[in-house]
């Protein structure tokens, strides 16, 4: 199958004719849409421009979008058309094939990435979509089913930090506390805390 596509170049918006034979309409909703998604993550889908007509083939709404935007250029791709038949269907099914895609609102929700709560879901191009997040689990959720355990108060009475001018400053006070120095001690705690047995408390 022969690919008809040459590569993708930029191209001034004022140069760009309008194929008057265009059946698709573009209502003022879709075009504030096009203009909020080119703002948030730039021109991205290139427009395409037919090189037996010199006539706008695909893109009229992001061509509309971009002027409202002042852009002054747009990515192009210029395509071959066999004659006029192949290039009125190609203009036409750009967008009704479109329309015929279903979008599952379910698997949507189930794998929205926690993007952070200033997210805004119109950035996905759905029209009237609200993130339903009734049913994503949350860390808290994770610990469903676990057995309760009471760790108690972990929090101390008073903490100091201490400094020593040597090694041997810093083992003279650990022998005397009677505790042990790794080399790589942080923090201990006096009279010296027995170790949980975690193993012991691992859920299965």
């Amino acid at each position: 199958m022969k690919i008809k596509a040459e590569q993708i170049v930029l191209v001034e918006v004022d140069s760009i004719v309008v194929n008057p034979k265009n059946n698709n309409t573009h209502p003022r909703e879709q075009i504030e849409h096009l203009k909020k998604i080119i703002r948030y993550s730039g021109f991205r889908n290139p427009l395409t421009i037919s090189t037996r007509t010199g006539f706008l083939n695909c893109g009229e709404a992001r061509l509309i979008a971009a002027k409202e935007l002042e852009m002054k250029q747009v990515p192009v791709m210029f395509q071959e058309f066999d004659d006029e038949a192949q290039e009125y269907a190609h203009m036409t099914a750009d967008n009704a094939v479109q329309q015929q895609s279903i979008i599952d609102f379910k698997k949507v929700n189930e794998t929205f990435p926690d993007f952070g709560p200033d997210f805004n879901v119109d950035m996905l191009g759905i029209k009237n979509f609200t993130l339903d997040i009734s049913d994503k689990t949350t860390a808290l959720d994770e610990w469903d089913g676990m057995p309760e355990y009471d760790q108690g108060d972990k929090t101390s009475f008073r903490h100091v930090i201490v400094h020593f001018e040597t090694q041997d400053d810093a083992k003279e006070f650990f022998s005397i506390i009677g505790q042990n120095d790794t080399g790589k001690t942080k923090s201990i705690w006096f009279p010296e805390q027995v170790k949980m047995d975690t193993e012991s408390k691992r859920y299965g």
